[in-house]
């Protein structure tokens, strides 16, 4: 796990390494380990590195990384969990390993296999490689999306990335940081910018899961090499062989997340998910460390962590979180929000997890996210049963709008975008439909960049079992009745992710595996009542550039408590992402250029 960073001129100009370097230098740390970089006057590119490091601790395994000759150089953030057999792959057919690290297997995979050479890579990996010889840049994302990378094409050059912030380090030629209007408005809208082409910094954008770009002499080509689709085969597997199967699939992908070279932990919950990774990790051996955070109120999980900790014998670590005192908690973590694709309030307590855990001296943690997006955990997906199934389609997509975003009809000019562009309810599956825009779209631009960014800020890695791209294909296949049985949606009973919990009752206590799901919550209702007057000196002043995503109404019932409770959540969730909004361009914008904010279409 690393920080990457790197230009490729279009044109002549000064040494780009040094502004690789300083891009690097603002991401440190993502690797507070070690640094470096590769620059070549000649062809007016750079690769910069910021190493953590998780695998091969020696000196061999630094970056950048060449190949014999040095043709081709490499800076890699990530992790590669079929490394230990693609390398000896690579070795029967010639390829002489200086390291044991998997960085080296992508050198050699790359000078085997070319750009295909990402479909044999099983893993989370962002990488830049340069190839000398063909003068050409390869940019590559894993299939999921799991590890950022951001780019910046403009006519100096391409610069990328793995945070956005690294973009403000670029000299004033290459443009002044600016916000994009359109995904000003995704952002206000929904939870995150789904946009893969955009972040909140106009000209920014970030290289789609499962994507490849290919820079040859100014030239620049994007081609897919992963596609989520449906395995016919396993969509044929009786109920009890699905559950075997799936019990196997994702014990060996726990097995291969749990290789490292550093001590490893598990991010415990006390839900189903997260408990049901503790569970298959106990199962490979020796001692399980596990840690949660939790808040004093009703929403707190630590008794069920507690339960689950002691069931499986692990060695277990709380912190406890007062939300009234976590003030200075959200201003340092602002700068974890740095592209603003998401600004789930979870950063915060995976954030405050992930430094407790290396303050015990973890490095990886193992998380639990994904298993709702691929099992339908969430209510929305119940909108595949009756009665919401025979809606009309512009009501469908109005339930499972507010159901994913807590945000009601007062934005229905960005509604229509959303159906037309982003994905249409196919009538005979919408369960598919729904998984398939929670994987493709709300995953990558929403909660692995909250796991991402929160870990990271820590010098931590987050590892995601459950988003091995096998388990995520293996689950994606499974019929409907295998993740939520029934015709009939029932919110009271706890019958989503049946399948995980089939697996789950051969592992944990009854009352965790038949658990419904709560959520790892940060309980943005009571941060926002005990500092009320603060944020709104913050929010609702003249100069405040946030309140302009809102119509003059919708300002008004901003700061208007509800009496009815759905609507005081909806209230809370808006002024939570624009007080995260307003504070972010306090801390990248103000400085730098007062950017303009158009008026949106968005508001009553």
């Amino acid at each position: 796990m690393c920080g990457i960073a790197g230009i490729l001129r279009k044109r002549p100009g000064p040494p780009v390494g040094p502004i690789a370097a300083a891009m690097a230098d603002a991401i440190a740390h993502r690797g507070p380990d070690d640094a470096g970089l590769f620059d070549s006057a000649a062809h007016g590119v750079a690769l910069a590195h910021r190493r953590l490091s998780i695998i091969d601790l020696s000196p061999s395994g630094h970056q950048p990384m060449a190949n014999d000759d040095g043709t081709v150089q490499l800076v890699f953030n990530g992790e590669i969990y079929n490394f230990q057999e693609l390398t000896q792959t690579l070795a029967a057919a010639g390829y002489r390993f200086r390291s044991h690290s998997d960085t080296e297997v992508i050198v050699h995979a790359y000078e085997q296999w070319g750009e295909s050479c990402v479909a044999h890579l099983r893993g989370m990996f962002a990488f830049a490689l340069w190839d000398a010889r063909r003068e050409t840049l390869l940019l590559a994302r894993d299939r999921i999306g799991i590890k950022p990378l951001y780019y910046l094409d403009g006519p100096q050059g391409l610069a990328f990335a793995s945070e956005a912030k690294a973009f403000l380090a670029l000299p004033s030629d290459w443009g002044v940081p600016q916000i994009d209007d359109d995904a000003l408005r995704m952002y206000v809208a929904y939870q995150c910018v789904w946009d893969h082409g955009k972040t909140m910094l106009a000209g920014v954008a970030k290289l789609p899961p499962g994507h490849v770009m290919v820079v040859q002499r100014g030239l620049s080509r994007l081609t897919r090499y992963w596609e989520l689709r449906e395995d016919p085969a396993v969509a044929r597997l009786p109920f009890r062989d699905a559950v075997a199967a799936l019990d196997a699939t994702l014990t060996e992908a726990v097995r291969s997340h749990l290789v490292a070279d550093v001590p490893v932990g598990i991010l415990l919950s006390g839900g189903l998910d997260s408990s049901v990774v503790a569970a298959l990790a106990a199962r490979q051996g020796g001692q399980v460390r596990t840690f949660t955070v939790g808040f004093p109120h009703r929403w707190d999980e630590r008794p069920w962590a507690a339960q689950v900790a002691r069931h499986l014998g692990t060695a277990h670590q709380e912190l406890n979180v007062d939300p009234t005192l976590a003030w200075d908690q959200l201003l340092g973590a602002i700068t974890s929000f740095d592209d603003l694709s998401s600004a789930d309030a979870g950063l915060l307590t995976t954030r405050l997890m992930a430094a407790q855990a290396r303050a015990h001296g973890i490095k990886v943690l193992l998380v639990g996210e994904g298993a709702d997006e691929i099992f339908g955990g969430y209510p929305w997906f119940g909108l595949s049963q009756q009665p919401f199934a025979s809606l009309p389609e512009p009501w469908w997509w109005r339930g499972y709008y507010y159901g994913a975003t807590r945000q009601g009809i007062r934005f229905r000019p960005v509604l229509r975008p959303m159906w037309q562009q982003a994905v249409e309810r196919p009538r005979r599956d919408p369960f598919r439909a729904v998984a398939h825009w929670e994987v493709t779209r709300q995953l990558p631009n929403h909660l692995l960049r909250k796991v991402d960014k929160a870990t990271m800020a820590a010098g931590v890695e987050a590892r995601v079992p459950y988003l091995d791209h096998r388990v995520v294909e293996f689950a994606y296949s499974c019929p409907r009745a295998y993740k939520l049985p029934g015709r009939w949606f029932r919110h009271r009973q706890a019958r989503e992710k049946w399948i995980l919990r089939a697996l789950a009752a051969a592992y944990l206590p009854p009352a965790i595996a038949a658990r419904k799901k709560q959520g790892w919550l940060f309980p943005v209702g009571e941060f926002l009542i005990a500092h009320a007057e603060r944020i709104r000196e913050i929010v609702d002043t003249p100069r405040s550039r946030a309140l302009t995503a809102l119509g003059p109404a919708a300002r008004r019932w901003l700061f208007t408590p509800q009496r009815w409770q759905p609507l005081e959540w909806e209230r809370h969730m808006l002024l939570w992402k624009l007080l995260v909004l307003e504070l972010w361009i306090q801390t990248f914008l103000t400085r730098r250029a007062t950017p303009q904010i158009a008026p949106t279409a968005v508001g009553v």
